[in-house]
């Protein structure tokens, strides 16, 4: 895991105060050091935005925040910090039946910084014989809203930068997008052999862009980028290639060829099956690419059942056997309008 240096130093100063402080014996000091501990991650979390903020790479930032985040939920199951866990739980137990002698003492934050000290001296005084009983605790969080808040920044920043790749990739895509498809002829040697040139700035910055994420995130950061990014161009591909074009059979086999072959195989570093990322390009393009004949059937298929009284089941059956398996089955109809018959 990526561990930025001054993460790496903020966890050194909190490991350095857990080592003080899990000898002191009063649950309402250890309280309070658990308050401190959030005061302080809320800190860390809000400098590390205002840095991220004027910065243009963004990456270094959320590694830190994640890092801090994955320790700090290992450190939850301490027995230290699961002793806390136990005594906050009593405390805000302890403090709702004594409201009405401290009526002051009770603030909606529940901030333990916030109450008064005669009524943590009570609790302390309630407890100093009781033995925390950790394991009735259960799943009772620790600190979660404060965890959920980094997590918060870590998950938008990274859709951030997935929407910053794929905009990169779609400025390199125009060409692609106006190829004629409908005119390309069956007498090309290279049909379904060699990659259309103009697919090639556009998977050339998807290729960068999928290797510079890689190496500037952590791996849980990028595990979880990449996926959304290949569902945005799945879209992009059926949505702006397939349904805003026309093709013939060869144009079919030809963008079959760039997307089967040549786009979905960058995602294969990641996955052994890129292409369960791309479903509905992947069907579009095993639909464009059928013979003649084959489009002409499922065509009448789709028609009747869409138009007519005939069940959908059997256009679904009809789609499963000439291999589409994820596109409804308008969506079907759609890509088949786009795929004319030339002499």
């Amino acid at each position: 895991m990526k561990a930025p240096e001054v993460a790496e130093q903020f966890l050194m100063l909190l490991q350095s105060m857990n080592e003080r402080f899990k000898w002191i014996p009063a649950p309402s000091c250890k309280l309070r050091f658990l308050s401190l501990v959030e005061h302080l991650l809320d800190e860390f979390r809000l400098r590390t935005v205002q840095s991220m903020r004027n910065q243009d790479v963004h990456a270094p930032y959320i590694n830190a925040l994640h890092y801090v985040s994955h320790v700090i939920r290992e450190w939850t199951e301490l027995p230290f910090y699961l002793e806390m866990t136990y005594y906050s739980s009593e405390f805000l137990q302890f403090a709702s039946s004594h409201v009405d002698a401290f009526p002051n003492a009770i603030h909606s934050s529940m901030d333990i910084l916030d109450y008064s000290g005669p009524l943590l001296g009570m609790f302390d005084h309630s407890k100093a014989t009781v033995v925390p009983d950790v394991d009735a605790l259960g799943n009772q969080p620790l600190m979660e809203d404060t965890l959920r808040l980094y997590s918060h920044v870590v998950g938008e920043t990274c859709e951030t930068i997935g929407r910053d790749a794929f905009r990169k990739v779609v400025s390199q895509s125009n060409a692609f997008k106006q190829e004629r498809w409908m005119a390309i002829s069956s007498q090309r040697d290279l049909v379904g052999k060699d990659l259309t040139p103009s697919a090639i700035p556009m998977l050339q910055t998807l290729r960068d862009k999928l290797l510079e994420a890689k190496d500037a995130l952590a791996q849980p950061l990028f595990a979880s980028m990449w996926p959304k990014l290949a569902q945005q161009l799945d879209e992009f591909l059926f949505d702006e290639v397939i349904l805003a074009n026309h093709f013939n059979e060869h144009g079919g086999i030809q963008l079959k060829f760039d997307l089967t072959k040549n786009l979905f195989p960058l995602f294969g570093e990641f996955t052994a099956h890129p292409e369960n990322y791309f479903k509905r390009s992947r069907d579009g393009c095993v639909l464009l690419a059928s013979n003649n004949g084959t489009v002409q059937l499922v065509k009448d298929v789709l028609g009747k059942a869409l138009h007519e009284t005939k069940s959908r089941s059997d256009a679904i059956k009809t789609l499963r056997e000439v291999g589409v398996s994820s596109l409804k089955v308008e969506d079907a109809e759609q890509v088949l309008v786009r795929r004319v018959f030339v002499p």
